[in-house]
């Protein structure tokens, strides 16, 4: 018997909703690195950056509330996630190396 996985929606929307705020994040950097030239613009972009940054936060708890319930031992958990990631950060690790 194969496991089903549960769809859940509302997390599927938080997901969404981190990303945008993740965009606009990202977005408002030219602006607050305009510090010292252009005030105006500065302030509004640190005001709408600031407002964003719970973005990171619900990147960690969504990850956190996908990953629960644990079904098995702490080391074949941790085994598991750490084969699976090890291989793309030696990749990009000598990607930005070079």
């Amino acid at each position: 018997m194969t496991e089903q996985k549960i769809h859940i929606g509302w997390i599927d929307l938080m997901r969404v909703v981190a990303c945008f705020l993740v965009i606009v994040s990202h977005s408002c950097d030219p602006y607050v690195a305009a510090f010292g030239q252009r005030h105006d613009e500065f302030f509004w972009g640190s005001i709408f950056g600031s407002f964003v940054r719970p973005c990171v936060p619900l990147f960690v708890v969504m990850s956190g509330v996908l990953l629960l319930p644990v079904k098995s031992d702490a080391f074949t958990f941790y085994r598991k996630r750490f084969t699976r990631i090890l291989f793309p950060f030696l990749i990009w690790s000598v990607f930005y190396a070079l």
